[in-house]
């Protein structure tokens, strides 16, 4: 079978459970992500053009218009430095170079496919270096053609910038990279969805350090976040065993149920309710924040709304109230 079929049972069997969807452009090659090695660091490389990349955006987009609970593509994965013609390039944000300028790809990739497909669908960019860099959204936020459209991605991880922080360290780490843009009034103020983050699911660092910080940090901005990852077992590729122990995994190896006991899937239980918004049509409003709404429906991680049309989705921001 070719990969795209069975991507489609995948989206069928999610939206016909009401899990929302989000589809990522994780690598142009089909391999285990990610280095500064692979050639994947950008866009596009030798092999894949961006005119080839936007293609496949507005191909997949359109393909699953009328699976309401699809609810926004992500540009691409993990911008990070890669060799292209022989040099290590670095990806930029606003450069104007047409090789490396991410933010400008992103524009030209989120106008096709808006044009395209106008109506329910979010535009998720991620920052540089690993998706752990939005600084420069600072000066030179993205503005879409369609409004409430856009969401911004960050990943956080253990590696490679925690170096040993205390709590508070980390979370002036967090919010200097990429939690400002949660601070209303400002031409920058967006919506920030935590698109990875992860830790080993033997509970080997989950008293001290990096894991119960970055859950504080989500706790308290009531930060939406997808965890990397779900699966028990290893896939192909660099590095990988197939069918090995995925040592990060919510899932244990037969999939029967969660792995280490569960305290990973615990962990983000906790974390999981809404508490600053958005929220509940029927509740009280709280600070801005991040999230998927469908008007001013907060749809909850994990949660679905049977209410919602294939039109309905929307990036939001609420203001005190």
């Amino acid at each position: 079978r070719k990969a795209l079929s069975i991507l489609d049972d995948v989206v069928s069997v999610c939206t016909r459970e009401h899990l929302m969807v989000i589809l990522d452009n994780h690598m142009s090659d089909g391999e285990w992500c990610c280095s500064e090695q692979d050639s994947n660091g950008l866009w596009h490389n030798k092999r894949w053009s961006e005119a080839a990349w936007v293609e496949s955006h507005i191909e997949i987009a359109t393909r699953y218009r009328n699976e309401q609970y699809v609810v926004a593509v992500e540009l691409r994965n993990e911008l990070r430095g890669t060799s292209f013609n022989g040099s290590l390039v670095q990806p930029t944000w606003g450069s104007g170079d047409r090789i490396t300028d991410w933010r400008a790809a992103a524009l030209r990739a989120s106008a096709a496919i808006l044009q395209a497909r106008p109506f329910g669908l979010l535009i998720v960019v991620d920052g540089l270096a690993y998706s752990t860099n939005l600084r420069d959204v600072a000066h030179s936020p993205i503005e879409l053609a369609v409004p409430n459209r856009l969401v911004y991605s960050a990943h956080d991880y253990l590696w490679p910038m925690y170096n040993g922080f205390t709590k508070e360290q980390h979370h002036a780490q967090l919010r200097e990279r990429w939690g400002y843009l949660l601070e209303e009034g400002h031409a920058y103020t967006g919506p920030v969805w935590v698109s990875e983050f992860g830790e080993w699911h033997d509970g080997r660092n989950y008293k001290h350090g990096w894991w119960p910080s970055i859950l504080a940090y989500l706790e308290t901005e009531d930060l939406d976040f997808a965890y990397w990852r779900l699966d028990g077992t290893e896939s192909r590729g660099t590095s990988r065993v197939f069918g090995g122990e995925a040592g990060f995994g919510i899932m244990n190896t037969s999939w029967s149920g969660p792995a280490g006991s569960g305290i990973t899937l615990a962990a983000l239980q906790r974390i999981q309710r809404p508490h600053l918004g958005p929220i509940p049509k029927d509740g009280a409003k709280g600070r801005s924040s991040s999230g998927i709404v469908a008007g001013d429906r907060h749809i909850e991680r994990f949660g679905h709304d049977d209410a919602l049309g294939p039109q309905g989705w929307q990036a939001a921001k609420f203001t005190k109230g």
